[in-house]
């Protein structure tokens, strides 16, 4: 009983937050897409009060990211964590991190993952988007192609290292409660970018969860043989966690995991390349002129400077 009243007291905190967001937004015409939890939650489970969230994911278009987060910031909201030593890869992101006025982590999107690696097609995103209802508020949430491609996104980036067992519950549902048009989907896997991460998550739910898959669909997301042979090292899909170590520190096989999981060796070595590059910015910024000089371009260097005191030191 106890349980059942947390759980809709964190519902109904969640609810009062998006509204918030939703019409601070809305008065200067910006308009948002509520990621996973809420929509997962309201969407596919009989009971949304089973689908556990923590934070809420908002997707603006990438032209709204930081005027959104400078109508929020005045109002209430907060930087919830910027890391100091990584201020160049902190600026280079697709999301933001904002605590509300409730406490509510908010992750305020202008890409579903990591925009050097897979692509986003957020106007698409907006233009397919489907309506669902939490509480009072009439939302928006992806369609359900793009919510699964977003869905395989958020279980298989960072080698699969953080995902949780609702993840795949929640692709498992997702195919037995919608009606997925496979080409479209296969189109929109091919477009992010995400094949090699949609073919384990896949691979997992048909055999965890007892979901069915296409045989073509299986065949066409597969790997080849030789980058099957290599992750399979590291990744695999009967067991959970589906990556074998994650209980270690992440490190350099980490990193080559990750790049393996990208489907276009182009990708994997630009990746690199950009990687290498803020990792050595990151360090030059660590020298207060040097910070300083870079802040004054930064959108949102007020709430920097309040919060870090960056500029002074």
């Amino acid at each position: 009983m106890n349980e059942r009243l947390l759980s809709s007291a964190r519902i109904l905190i969640f609810e009062i937050t998006l509204g918030e967001i939703q019409k601070l937004l809305a008065a200067a015409n910006i308009p948002i897409l509520v990621l996973k939890g809420p929509h997962v939650a309201g969407t596919l489970y009989d009971d949304p009060a089973e689908r556990i969230y923590c934070d809420l994911d908002v997707l603006v278009r990438p032209e709204h990211y930081y005027p959104a987060a400078r109508i929020l910031l005045p109002n209430g909201f907060k930087l919830f964590s910027v890391n100091k030593r990584r201020l160049a890869s902190e600026k280079a992101d697709y999301q933001l991190l904002l605590r509300a006025p409730r406490g509510v982590v908010i992750e305020l999107h202008c890409a579903l993952a990591d925009r050097d690696q897979f692509y986003s097609d957020v106007n698409g995103f907006f233009q397919r988007s489907e309506e669902f209802i939490l509480g009072d508020l009439r939302l928006q949430g992806l369609g359900k192609e793009d919510n699964l491609v977003h869905l395989c996104l958020h279980l298989g980036k960072r080698h699969f290292s953080h995902g949780e067992k609702k993840h795949l519950l929640d692709i498992a549902l997702l195919l037995k409660k919608k009606k997925v048009d496979w080409p479209i989907f296969l189109d929109r896997v091919k477009r992010a970018g995400c094949r090699m991460i949609t073919y384990y998550c896949l691979e997992a739910v048909r055999i965890r969860q007892g979901t069915e898959v296409p045989r073509e669909i299986m065949a066409s997301l597969s790997p080849s043989p030789w980058r099957r042979r290599i992750l399979g090292r590291y990744l695999d899909p009967n067991v959970f966690p589906i990556y074998r170590f994650h209980e270690t520190v992440p490190g350099f096989r980490e990193r080559m995991v990750n790049l393996l999981l990208l489907d276009r060796i182009p990708t994997m070595v630009f990746s690199t390349l950009r990687f290498a590059g803020r990792s050595l910015l990151n360090l030059l910024l660590r020298a207060a002129p040097l910070r300083r000089m870079w802040l004054k371009r930064y959108p949102l260097r007020q709430w920097m400077d309040e919060r870090y005191k960056l500029s002074k030191k």
